[in-house]
């Protein structure tokens, strides 16, 4: 899983993370999420507030890490792919995206 560096937070701009294991997870936010997968699609989806997490990084050790608000919401999102679900199959308020994807601020990638 790759998670990406948000202006507003202080993380490492990619995070590897091999193997993960939601070992517990606690409270509730709720995001609209957009997705690569199905670009055209935003969804309300329901998520933990905090998750406390196992994995192992690149160098083979293992990780214990808990990852709290925005952070959770990364992972889990990625989490889901990892077991083939997308935010859309989360959601029973899924919609069109208004705004075309090159719109957004951080340019994706592919697109640079």
């Amino acid at each position: 899983s790759d998670m990406t560096k948000n202006k507003d937070s202080n993380y490492d701009e990619s995070t590897v993370l091999i193997n993960p294991v939601i070992i517990k997870a606690k409270g509730h936010t709720r995001f609209i999420e957009r997705c690569a997968s199905c670009l055209d699609y935003v969804a309300t989806v329901d998520r933990p507030y905090s998750v406390e997490v196992e994995y192992y990084d690149v160098n083979g050790n293992k990780v214990h890490e808990t990852f709290e608000g925005f952070k959770t919401t990364v992972f889990s999102h990625e989490y889901d792919h990892l077991n083939g679900i997308l935010h859309i199959d989360l959601s029973d308020d899924v919609g069109l995206s208004m705004t075309p994807w090159s719109w957004i601020n951080e340019p994706w990638p592919w697109n640079k």
